[in-house]
């Protein structure tokens, strides 16, 4: 082996101008091992054609951020405006099959149901006799009879 060091170097190939990246002379001599004494910094200074260029490339991103919030705000809108006919459709036929529900069967009651004594009766008998539930039938037919009397026997 010997003492000697060895020198490496670094090539980076940028195509793309807009990422270029300034590097200082300082820099450059401290990569080189060169010492930096008693030297001011120098700033690197972009020159009007880099300028243009970034200036450039800026509008044209914004321009296409522009296109883009466009785009997305028309489709916002189109989404809005069919949920808005969608929901005034369901209700239009919410309203149609309750007047054909109301033609076929009449306005239904909010009261209490009519038949509960009914109800009552056969669940009773239905706990008193859980393994004879035959012996519930006289309480089941009333109840039947009774649901047939609300519907007017137009159940089927």
């Amino acid at each position: 082996m010997s003492d000697s060091p060895r020198s490496r170097s670094i090539t980076i190939v940028n195509d793309d101008p807009s990422r270029l990246i300034l590097v200082t002379e300082s820099v450059v001599k401290r990569l080189k091992g060169q010492s930096m004494a008693k030297e001011e910094p120098i700033h690197a200074v972009s020159t009007a054609p880099e300028i243009r260029s970034r200036k450039e490339t800026l509008a044209s991103r914004e321009e296409q951020l522009l296109e883009i919030e466009k785009y997305w705000m028309n489709r916002l809108q189109q989404m809005d405006d069919h949920h808005t006919k969608v929901s005034q459709m369901s209700a239009e036929d919410m309203s149609k099959a309750m007047d054909d529900f109301e033609k076929k069967f009449g306005r239904p009651n909010a009261s209490a149901p009519k038949c509960q004594q009914n109800i009552q009766k056969v669940i009773k008998c239905y706990k008193d006799h859980p393994k004879e539930t035959l012996l519930c039938n006289k309480e089941f037919q009333a109840f039947s009879n009774c649901l047939d009397g609300l519907t007017g026997g137009r159940c089927h």
